[in-house]
């Protein structure tokens, strides 16, 4: 049986989820005696919050740790399980034991503060229905074990009763070499945020998912004025827990291998919408996303958002490929007098942004705006290979009275090619504020079919600048297939703008070729060019 669920696990997770929770509806949650008399105690049918649920009792404390230990832990279709949160507690761990995935289809809670552990080196399932109920963080981990200061492992593999010592907070998740995948299956990650399903945190705690592959399909994460941490991890190795305000950091300096993470149909938000939403101002990022890897697709959307005068948190992206598609979107915005967080993207091979849907009703792309008076974040992005594509766009925008931030991107290719839909990389403004200036380091560059890097404003406020340094050359060629939009390097003002344009374009290039009723124009600013031939 567990080699057909291990196949089921690979091909489907329509059919694992119901499968597994067939196979364990029995015996949902069952102890293990790996603790002695500290052992686990589950209580059912305990009316809790107004509804019936099982209560976990028992388990080893020490010092501020409890420890809870698990053969099976499972919550049922529509299920209510939570632990008990003792005085003094602020550290709740529980491994499974066992050689079966841990299906979470109902509700998971905490009845107090202390940060949620699951480990389950199996896997981890959640499904529809699922949802999280407890005030501190959660860590849902495929890990062997979960590593102290004082080098005690609480282990699911080799399992032993925490020492009769001193135990302090942990410091990192130890994976070995097959640790098992994380899934997540929901109906639409925007329906599950409107209807309270999915998994969140509390203001300014850690939302973490860190597995072997990390699937997400019609799911909603939601971390309000925290983090939330994605990783892919092949193992083995440590991946290392810092405390950070409220909430926690995860470090990967001692993962060497990375597996890979899917985002489809799914919505993923960090936002400061309350002054009390304090951690986003000491994060080093709202959302981190590590893995090889990384496919956000068919309308997803990854945003970190501030609603106050407090920052937005950041977004950091370290993948080796980055691929955005079908509509799918990574957005840091500003809406008053908070400053957007920085949008980073750090890809050793390759990013890929392509495929709008309904034209450009819904682009795929990164972009980073403001509507408020807080200036927008920058864009950041570090690759071999960038290609913008068919409906593609990178951009940072301002629609209000903060300036809009910089974009950058750095690679030893880009290519932005329009196609069936145009394609644009540009900084703008169509507000009062300042465009923010656009810089492009590569060795080649390829705007081609109706593909657009601009500068421009279409508003009050005055227009960035626009620098290429292509170490090889610089190619604007063609149109769009419609003949609508025409390839460009581009720095204006558009006809209802007020605003200046942008002081200047600048290239920097061996080789510049335009052709084909492309165009490469400053209208109102001074071009100035550094090539060797055209």
């Amino acid at each position: 049986m567990k080699a057909v669920v291990y196949g089921l696990l690979q091909a489907s997770p329509f059919v694992l989820c119901s499968l597994l929770a067939a196979t364990t509806a029995l015996g949902q949650i069952t102890p293990d005696n790996t603790l002695g008399n500290e052992r686990s105690v589950v209580t059912p049918n305990v009316t809790i919050k107004g509804a019936l649920a099982d209560l976990i009792e028992g388990g080893a404390i020490r010092d501020s740790n409890l420890f809870h230990s698990f053969s099976d832990f499972n919550v049922g279709e529509m299920g209510r399980v939570y632990f008990a949160n003792p005085a003094g507690i602020e550290n709740i761990l529980s491994r499974v034991t066992g050689g079966n995935v841990s299906n979470i289809l109902g509700t998971l809670g905490v009845l107090g503060n202390a940060n949620l552990f699951l480990i389950n080196p199996n896997g981890i399932v959640f499904g529809p229905n699922s949802s999280l109920d407890l005030g501190g963080s959660f860590f849902g981990s495929t890990a062997n074990s979960v590593v102290f200061d004082n080098g005690f492992q609480f282990s699911a593999t080799n399992p032993d009763a925490p020492p009769l010592l001193t135990i302090k907070g942990p410091l990192g998740l130890q994976y070995g070499e097959n640790s098992g995948s994380i899934r997540a299956q929901g109906i639409s990650g925007f329906q599950s945020f409107f209807q309270g399903l999915g998994l969140r945190v509390q203001p300014g705690k850690t939302l973490a998912l860190v597995g072997r592959d990390i699937t997400l399909e019609g799911f909603f994460l939601e971390a309000r004025g925290g983090r939330i941490e994605l990783g892919s991890v092949a193992g083995p190795g440590l991946v290392s827990l810092t405390p950070k305000g409220k909430g926690w950091v995860l470090g990967y300096e001692g993962i060497e291998n990375f597996r890979d993470i899917g985002i489809l149909r799914s919505f993923i938000s960090t936002s400061v919408e309350e002054q009390n939403d304090l951690a986003a101002q000491d994060s080093d990022g709202a959302i981190s996303i590590r893995g090889s890897q990384l496919d956000i697709g068919r309308t997803s959307t990854v945003r970190a958002s501030t609603f106050t005068s407090l920052p937005g948190g950041d977004i950091n992206i370290d993948v080796r490929q980055l691929t955005l598609r079908d509509g799918a979107s990574v957005l840091s915005n500003a809406f008053d007098e908070g400053k957007a967080g920085n949008v980073t993207v750090n890809a050793s091979e390759s990013v890929k942004v392509i495929d709008g849907l309904i034209q450009v009703r819904f682009p795929s792309g990164l972009s980073a705006f403001t509507s408020g008076a807080g200036d927008g974040g920058d864009i950041l992005i570090n690759t071999d290979f960038f290609l913008l594509q068919n409906g593609g766009q990178v951009d940072t925008i301002t629609r209000g009275e903060g300036d809009a931030g910089s974009l950058s991107v750095n690679a030893s290719e880009v290519q932005v090619i329009g196609a069936e839909f145009p394609s644009v990389l540009s900084t703008q403004t169509q507000g009062i504020g300042k465009a923010g200036n656009l810089s492009i380091t590569t060795g080649k560059l390829l705007v081609q079919d109706g593909g657009q890097v601009s500068a421009n404003t279409r508003g009050e406020g005055n227009g960035g600048t626009l620098r290429v340094n292509a170490s090889d050359s610089v190619q604007v060629i063609g149109t769009s297939a419609n003949g609508e939009f025409t390839s460009g390097l581009l720095i204006q003002a558009n006809r209802e703008a007020t605003g200046n344009a942008g002081e200047l374009l600048n290239i920097t290039t061996d080789k510049l070729i335009i052709s084909d009723g492309a165009e490469v124009s400053a209208r109102g600013s001074i071009p100035i060019w550094h090539v060797s031939s055209f």
